[in-house]
């Protein structure tokens, strides 16, 4: 047992199913129901079965635009631009002149693909969440607090491959003065104690 008041194996359970960190204080998370990215009025991404919080936005897309905004608040407001360049009858890259396909703002899969790899190329460095191989934003909260990931899942993938290195370079026996730390443990325990203290609530 530890802090958390489970076992060890308990909380790798519970970090293999785990989504999300908590409620935000002093949320009312039920009336969270649209889109959070300011012009959009689409329902939020219906949550998985286990998840107790609701997505922020309607979508991955909306999701990565939320958080580019909050992170450069004085970024030119992207969605709108892409309002603008429906509203005019053409596809929202910006190169096209083609229509977009009925209820999607670009003309075709090729040409959004083209658009996001666009819009993610100008991110800097420290706006990609730290996990190698990752491009997604990292997570911004409302007051611009941010994180070096784009969700809970990838703070553990991360704080898990770094771990797992320090125990396998443990000694196999004990040291006469005393048990080894074991690093992982260590880890774990680290995160029961930081999740209670946490502020930041990943809800991706």
């Amino acid at each position: 047992m530890n802090e958390c008041g489970a076992s060890l194996q308990e909380i790798f359970v519970e970090l293999g199913f785990m989504v999300s960190i908590g409620t935000a204080a002093g949320v009312n998370m039920a009336s969270i129901n649209t889109c959070a990215l300011a012009g959009c009025s689409k329902p939020v991404w219906a949550s998985s079965p286990g998840r107790e919080e609701p997505h922020l936005t309607c979508g991955n897309l909306h999701h990565q635009l939320l958080m580019a905004g909050r992170f450069n608040p004085n970024m030119a407001n992207t969605y709108s631009k892409i309002l603008e360049r429906n509203a005019e009858g053409f596809c929202a890259l910006s190169s096209c002149e083609d229509p977009p396909f009925p209820d999607h703002s670009w003309c075709s899969r090729t040409h959004y693909l083209q658009w996001l790899f666009d819009f993610t190329s100008s991110f800097h460095e420290d706006q990609l969440c730290k996990v190698h191989g990752c491009t997604r934003h990292v997570f911004v909260e409302e007051d611009s607090t941010r994180s070096e990931f784009c969700g809970w899942r990838h703070y553990q993938k991360y704080a898990m491959s770094t771990a797992m290195p320090e125990q396998s370079r443990l000694p196999r026996l004990q040291e006469a003065s005393g048990p080894l730390e074991n690093p992982i443990e260590a880890a774990l325990i680290g995160f029961c104690k930081m999740s209670k203290i946490r502020k930041q609530h990943y809800r991706v």
